[in-house]
């Protein structure tokens, strides 16, 4: 008997030996888990800063090309602008020189050059 009990005592030993061993692997393993997970949420959080540096820039872009395409339509209206004087102006020229030229040869006489 007392046989049997040494030998139960001792197979229990070793199975808590297992155990410890199964439980210190796990808490291993826990561990590196972890670290992993840590790992990952500060990659998770340097991504979701470089996302919204990325959006702000996006944002301001926008914002500028917005600006650039205002500016450019007030030149564009401008130049319209600019361009009808510019047709006038030529007109008013073409006006005053067939005027003058009308005027010229009405003063000239006929037939001489």
């Amino acid at each position: 008997m007392r046989n049997n009990q040494e030998t139960c005592i001792k197979e229990l030993g070793k199975k808590l030996i297992r155990q410890a061993h199964v439980i210190k692997r796990q808490s291993e393993e826990l561990d590196m888990r972890d670290k992993r997970d840590a790992l990952r949420l500060e990659d998770v959080r340097r991504l979701e800063g470089l996302l919204e540096n990325s959006r702000d820039r996006h944002e301001q872009m926008e914002a500028m090309l917005d600006r650039v395409a205002r500016d450019q339509a007030k030149k564009t209206e401008r130049i319209c602008e600019l361009e009808q004087v510019l047709e006038d102006k030529a007109f008013k020229v073409e006006s005053v020189t067939n005027s003058w030229m009308r005027a010229r040869n009405s003063l000239s006489p006929r037939g001489s050059s």
